[in-house]
């Protein structure tokens, strides 16, 4: 394939831009409007152009599809590079047992829990 639209296009075409104009045409509206009956079978069909300069548009089109469905625009920093950061979470789990105290009875305290938060003394 590769070789076919190098001598279509009269230039050399590398993988990626496949995958760039392949992303353009299958997710514009269009396309699958187009090639609804079509997309019931297996084995898609790509229409290929044998224009250079519609070929490039699609391939600009398609990285930037691509990126998008990479969250690069929305996470990525101002020289275009996404950090990855993530959060740390413990957890701490706990169960009633016979070693540990037993609470205490209602109304049982010597003080108040809001004097204890003020500061004061019972």
């Amino acid at each position: 394939l590769l070789d076919a639209l190098a001598a279509t296009l009269g230039r050399e075409v590398a993988p990626d831009e496949v995958m760039a104009y392949l992303a353009a045409l299958m997710t514009h509206p269009a396309f699958t409007a187009r090639f609804q009956d079509d997309l019931i079978q297996p084995g898609l069909r790509v229409p290929l152009t044998a224009d250079p300069a519609l070929f490039a548009e699609a391939v600009a089109i398609g990285r930037e599809v691509i990126w998008l469905h990479c969250h690069g625009e929305r996470f990525a920093d101002a020289d275009g590079r996404i950090r990855a950061t993530f959060d740390i979470v413990w957890l701490l789990g706990w169960a009633p047992h016979e070693s540990q105290p037993r609470p205490l009875r209602p109304g049982s305290a010597k003080f108040s829990l809001e004097a204890a938060v003020k500061g004061r003394k019972p």
